[in-house]
């Protein structure tokens, strides 16, 4: 066999075992990200089920004449203008006692709350929040017999916010 008949066939041979080997560590590598964002996923899942858990008590969420004005699409993230308003009266069996805002992929999921007395006339709230991605913004009235009604709304953010530098 000739020098460069052997030296071709290793090159050959090299390459085709190089090939798999490139191709199993790539898989590998996307997999654990895909495995990180899930996990990342799960996380602020929870910690949004928690917080809501903690506000409602554990009351089962129904819907209910609870509004919640926010746009659908924001060009940025860092102030999302956002109002909410319930129909419902302030005194009562059924006074509106509090009202929260949650978003299920902000880092704190708990965006605000405001409670209401006989003293607040309505309950209704408008301010601004920060959004980190595209997300769903929920709206909770927390009533004075234990019950609570709740909206959702999907609001796609074209630039996020509450994002911290990475760092170096």
């Amino acid at each position: 066999m000739t020098p460069n008949l052997a030296s071709e066939r290793r090159r050959t041979t090299l390459k085709a075992c190089a090939l798999p080997v490139f191709a199993v560590s790539g898989l590998g590598a996307v997999s654990g990200s895909a495995r990180a964002q899930v996990g990342d996923a799960a996380r602020l899942q929870a910690a949004h089920d928690a917080a809501i858990g903690q506000f409602t008590g554990g009351a089962a969420l129904t819907p209910g004449p609870i509004r919640l004005e926010i746009a659908s699409l924001v060009d940025n993230g860092n102030t999302v203008p956002v109002a909410v308003a319930c129909e419902l009266a302030t005194s009562g069996p059924r006074a509106v006692q509090a009202i929260a805002l949650f978003a299920d992929r902000n880092p704190s999921p708990e965006v605000m709350e405001a409670v209401f007395s006989p003293a607040s006339g309505r309950a209704q709230l408008a301010t601004r929040m920060r959004l980190v991605t595209s997300q769903t913004v929920t709206a909770i009235a927390k009533l004075a017999e234990g019950t609570c009604i709740a909206t959702s709304a999907q609001v796609i953010v074209t630039l996020a916010a509450c994002l911290e530098p990475e760092e170096s």
